[in-house]
C-alpha cells in the first residue's frame, strides 16, 4: 500500500503494490448468514518523496459489514474514500478484497454490504490481504488485533503475492507499536527502498521489536492477525467419480491417437521445431504412462495440451509463410478466421447455457466450463485486432496461432468440460431457479473487481513503453462483460454473465499479478506478463498453494457430502498445464493459463460451498 507524499513522483507509482484475491478455502466457510460488523485495521505504507527521501506509515482504515434486508446484489461502498483521497490503486483492493471475503466466507452474494472508510490520502493496493481478512473476520464478528497488521497482494487461490518496501513497512509498525507483521512467503529477503540493498526482515523486526512472520495464504494470515478460524468439516475426498474418470480415459485415448497423426511443421527455424518434436514425444510418453497408471487426468492434460501446442504451431507456421509473400492479405484471412472463431464460441457458450442442471455441484461447474467459450471470444477477438494493425509477418503468424487455439478451446475443451459436468453431481437440486440467482449474484461483484483491477493496471501501464499482452487482453474481456452485465432475466443469462464476469476477472487478476512481480522486483520498466513467469521461484510456490488449497478444498466439499470431482480434475489439470513433465516444451503463457486453470476451479469449488448451504 503507498501513501502520497507530496506530489506523487513516477517512480512512487511504480513501487505501488496491488491486490487481487480470492479468500482462503477454510477462513470462515462455516458462516452463511454474515454478522454486521465493524473495525479499523491499520495498513502499512512507504513512499518515495519529491526530494528522493523514504517515508513510512500506518493508515487507519475502517471496514464495515452488514446484512442486507432484501436480495438484490452485494453493495460496496466506497463513500467514504473520496476521490481526492484515493485513486484506481485503492479501489481495486477494495473491490478485490470484498469479491474474496464474500466467496471465501459462503455467503449470500445478494445479501451483504461492504463498506471502507479512509480518512488520508492514500494510493496503492498492497493492503489487499489485510483488507480482505478484515472483511471476512467481520462476517464472523472477529477482529484483527489491534497490534497486528500484514502486507501482501492476494492472489485468486487465496495465496499472498509478493510487494515492495517491506523493509521501510516493518519500520513504520515499529513507530506504531504494532508488534506482528505477515509478509508474503519467499520475501523475508527484501529490498529495503531507503539503503536500496536486500536485509532479512526477520531480523530486522527483532531488532525493533516487531514479529515478522512469512504466509503462503490468506488462511495463514487470518490465524496470525486474528486467531484460529472457525472449523470446517472436512474428508476424504477419494478418487474422482467412476463416471468422470471413464470420459477423461476416452477423451485422452482419442487425443493421442490424434496427436500421432498431426505432422509438425518444420517452419523457418530447425532448431524449434527440433524441440517441440521432442516435446511431443515427451508429452505422449508421459500420458500414455499415465493410462497405465490409472491417472486420466494427468493423461488427457498432457496430451491435450501438446496437441492444442502442435496446432498453434502449425498455424502460425502456415500464416507466416504466406505473410512473408502478401502480408495485408495473410493479415485480412487471419482477421476474418478469427471473427469466425469468435462467433461459433459465442454460440457455443449459449447453446452450453441451456445445460440443464439437476445436482448442486453441476451449477457452479457449468459456470466454470462455459469460462471455454468465454475465454476463446476473448483471444479470438484480441487476434482479430491484432491483425488490423499487423506490421510484420511474425505478428499475424501469433495471430493465427491465437486463433488455432482458440478454435480448439470450442471443440475440444469446451466439449469435455460439458461432458465432465454430466459426469459429476450427487446432491439433487431443489431449485435451479433459485440456485443461478444465488451464483450469478457473484456476477456483479466480479465484474466490479474487475474493471477496479483494470482501472488500475491501465494506469500503473502509463509511463510504460510498447504493448502490453494483458492489458489488451483485459480491455476485451471488460468489452465482452459490458455486453452481457444487464442481461438476468432467465437461468441462461446468469450463467453466461457468471462465466463473463468470472473470466475477466482471472484476466485482470493475471494483469495486476504482474504488476506486483514488477514492484517487489523494483522493475518499472519490465513486461508484466514476462516478469510473473520469469521469477521462477515465485511462479512454483503459487503453483503449489494453488494446489495444496485445491486438495483442502476437495476435502471441505466432500466433508459437505459434496462431490468433488470436477473441482479436483481442474486443480489437476491446471498443475500439469503449470508444472509439466519433465522434457515438455509448453511456453510461460500456457504456464501462466496452468495457474489461472487452478484458479478458476478454486473458484468454482468455493462458490458450490456457499451455494449448497442455500439449496
Amino acid at each position: 500500500m503507498g501513501r502520497r507524499v507530496d506530489p506523487m513522483p513516477s517512480k512512487f507509482k511504480a513501487t505501488a503494490v496491488l491486490a487481487i484475491a480470492l479468500s482462503a478455502t477454510t477462513m470462515v466457510a462455516a458462516c452463511s448468514t454474515p454478522q454486521a460488523g465493524t473495525q479499523t485495521v491499520k495498513a502499512l505504507w512507504y513512499g518515495e518523496q519529491s526530494d528522493g527521501s523514504i517515508a513510512q506509515g500506518i493508515t487507519p482504515v475502517t471496514v464495515s459489514t452488514d446484512r442486507l434486508g432484501t436480495e438484490s446484489s452485494v453493495s460496496i461502498d466506497l463513500s467514504g474514500m473520496t476521490d481526492e483521497n484515493t485513486g484506481a490503486y485503492w479501489n481495486a483492493t477494495a473491490y478485490s478484497a470484498a469479491a474474496v471475503a464474500t466467496i471465501g466466507s459462503a455467503v449470500d452474494p445478494r445479501q451483504v454490504q461492504i463498506a471502507f472508510d479512509v480518512n488520508e490520502e492514500i494510493d496503492g493496493p498492497s493492503a489487499g490481504g489485510l483488507l480482505t481478512v478484515g472483511v471476512s473476520s467481520d462476517f464472523v464478528d472477529e477482529k484483527v488485533a489491534d497490534d497486528r497488521s500484514m502486507t501482501g497482494t492476494i492472489l485468486p487461490d487465496g495465496s499472498l503475492g509478493p510487494v515492495g518496501g517491506i523493509p521501510a513497512k516493518i519500520r513504520a509498525a515499529a513507530e506504531a507499536g504494532i508488534k506482528t507483521v505477515v509478509i508474503p512467503a519467499g520475501q523475508r529477503k527484501s529490498k529495503d527502498p531507503e539503503s536500496n540493498k536486500t536485509v532479512d526482515v526477520v531480523d530486522q523486526g527483532k531488532e525493533l521489536g516487531v514479529d515478522v512472520i512469512e504466509a503462503a495464504s490468506v488462511t495463514e494470515a487470518y490465524q496470525t492477525i486474528v486467531g484460529d478460524s472457525q472449523p470446517v468439516p472436512t474428508a476424504d475426498p477419494g478418487s474422482l467419480d467412476p463416471d468422470l474418470a471413464a470420459l477423461l480415459t476416452s477423451r485422452a485415448q482419442a487425443t493421442l491417437k490424434t496427436l500421432g497423426k498431426t505432422t509438425v511443421a518444420r517452419g523457418s527455424s530447425p532448431n524449434a521445431y527440433d524441440r517441440l518434436t521432442q516435446s511431443v514425444s515427451t508429452a505422449t510418453t508421459a500420458a500414455n504412462d499415465a493410462l497405465a497408471k490409472g491417472d486420466p487426468v494427468l493423461a488427457y492434460a498432457a496430451a491435450s495440451e501438446s496437441l492444442q501446442v502442435v496446432i498453434g504451431w502449425n498455424a502460425s507456421v502456415g500464416a507466416k509463410a504466406q505473410a512473408d509473400k502478401n502480408l495485408t492479405a495473410t493479415a485480412a484471412a487471419v482477421r476474418a478466421d478469427a471473427e469466425a472463431v469468435a462467433a461459433k464460441a459465442q454460440d457455443q457458450l449459449v447453446a452450453t447455457a441451456a445445460t440443464p442442471v439437476q445436482f448442486v455441484e453441476q451449477v457452479p461447474a457449468l459456470v466454470d466450463a462455459m469460462s471455454w467459450a468465454v475465454d476463446a471470444i476473448l483471444e479470438s477477438t484480441r487476434a482479430a485486432q491484432t491483425t488490423q494493425q499487423a506490421s510484420s509477418s511474425g505478428q499475424v503468424a501469433a495471430a493465427a496461432s491465437a486463433v488455432a487455439r482458440a478454435r480448439y478451446d470450442v471443440d475440444e475443451h469446451l466439449a469435455a468440460a460439458v461432458d465432465g459436468v454430466k459426469a459429476t453431481g450427487r446432491t439433487a437440486l431443489s431449485d435451479a431457479a433459485a440456485a443461478w440467482s444465488f451464483v450469478g449474484g457473484y456476477a456483479a461483484l466480479l465484474g466490479e473487481a474487475a474493471q477496479a483491477n483494470h482501472a488500475y493496471a491501465k494506469e500503473s501501464s502509463k509511463t510504460k513503453q510498447g504493448p502490453d499482452s494483458d492489458l489488451e487482453l483485459s480491455e476485451v474481456a471488460l468489452a465482452q462483460w459490458d455486453k452481457v452485465q444487464a442481461n438476468q432475466s432467465s437461468a441462461a443469462d446468469q450463467a453466461i454473465r457468471t462465466a463473463t464476469a468470472l473470466s475477466a476477472f482471472i484476466a485482470t487478476a493475471q494483469e495486476v499479478t504482474g504488476l506486483g512481480a514488477v514492484a517487489a522486483l523494483d522493475a518499472p520498466d519490465a513486461s508484466t506478463s514476462a516478469i510473473a513467469i520469469t521469477t521462477k521461484e515465485t511462479f512454483e510456490r503459487q503453483v503449489g498453494v494453488a494446489t495444496a488449497m485445491g486438495a483442502e478444498q476437495a476435502r471441505v466439499l466432500a466433508g459437505a457430502s459434496l462431490d468433488p470431482s470436477y473441482s479436483m480434475w481442474g486443480n489437476a489439470w491446471g498443475a500439469v498445464m503449470a508444472a509439466p513433465p519433465t522434457g515438455a516444451l509448453v511456453a510461460d503463457e500456457v504456464r501462466r493459463e496452468g495457474l489461472a486453470y487452478q484458479w478458476y476451479s478454486n473458484v468454482q469449488a468455493k462458490m458450490l460451498t456457499a451455494l449448497a448451504r442455500s439449496n
